[in-house]
């Protein structure tokens, strides 16, 4: 199991997101670094550990508010050997032409801005996405027979819990079983809870391929041979 650190960002600052609730997102405060400059703060985490991935949520994109693109090509070129999960709230194949997407550059598709399922199917054949499967308590955001018709689904698939983004509650442990038991042939990553060793513990049990964090990392939450071992 790998832990994959995030960061989410607003006007050009990384800021700290909490149950999904945008509106009320403010500047990151981190035992890491001072600054809440993207720059900073994602060399801040590598000093940490030589993370593989770094999960990006442009906030502003995402709810069609402007951009932080900018921001992301230049992380991209400042750490070259990263692999980028970027998600920018794809809605249709047109926003695929937003970025010039790699190996080191990655698409995330969320159901939450996805307008069908044929868009998906017709993003996959020309990248490699990954799906996030976006839930808020037990309502799902996208398209409702991306659900019911998993052919669509990616290799790589997000259970993303908004309610449990920093919000110090541990994982969504029962959504992630029905997952991992419905499509073991997949690849499961966690994203919401964590809080501690126990949480990733249970998850790597559970036997997904990762977990997305953040809170965890800033709040010294993990001593660093858990992440050694799991990063």
């Amino acid at each position: 199991m790998q832990l994959i650190p995030v960061i989410d960002l607003m006007k050009g600052n990384v800021v700290h997101a909490k149950r999904g609730e945008r509106s009320s997102y403010l500047p990151l405060k981190s035992k890491l670094t001072e600054s809440y400059q993207p720059e900073a703060v994602v060399n801040a985490l590598l000093s940490v550990f030589s993370f593989r991935r770094l999960y990006i949520a442009d906030i502003d994109s995402i709810q069609r508010q402007g951009s932080n693109y900018d921001v992301i090509n230049q992380l991209h070129n400042l750490f070259p050997s990263l692999e980028l999960w970027i998600d920018i709230g794809i809605k249709d194949k047109n926003d695929m032409d937003l970025f010039q997407w790699s190996s080191t550059l990655r698409p995330v598709v969320g159901s939450e801005t996805l307008i069908d399922c044929s868009t998906l199917e017709q993003i996959t054949k020309s990248y490699h996405p990954v799906l996030s499967l976006d839930f808020r308590d037990k309502q799902f955001f996208g398209p409702p027979e991306l659900l019911t018709l998993p052919h669509y689904w990616t290799k790589d698939i997000i259970i993303m819990s908004l309610t449990h983004v920093g919000s110090d509650q541990g994982p969504d442990m029962e959504r992630l079983q029905n997952f991992k038991k419905d499509i073991s042939e997949r690849n499961i990553y966690a994203a919401g809870g964590i809080r501690e060793i126990a949480d990733v513990v249970a998850l790597e049990r559970l036997g997904v391929a990762g977990a997305l964090l953040a809170s965890a990392l800033h709040e010294n939450k993990l001593p660093t041979e858990v992440i050694q071992r799991y990063a």
